[in-house]
């Protein structure tokens, strides 16, 4: 059986950031960048994060960051 772990992150200027971990798989879709469901590695997908996290309050960083 598979173990799928999903995150739906809304980020600045409205943009969803949607992030489907399905075992060593991770899958991103950024549509302000037209990335959808991408395969990336967890480093590419912390700068990504990081990239638009300008301007969020607190405790949304947080929650962001908790995640990895």
């Amino acid at each position: 059986m598979l173990s799928i772990l999903s995150y739906g992150l809304i980020i600045r200027d409205l943009v969803e950031i949607k992030v489907i971990i399905i075992e060593q798989w991770i899958l991103v879709s950024i549509p302000v960048v037209e990335l959808q469901w991408q395969v990336l590695d967890l480093k590419m997908i912390y700068l990504l994060l990081m990239s638009y996290m300008v301007g969020l309050r607190e405790e949304k960083q947080q929650v962001c960051i908790d995640l990895w």
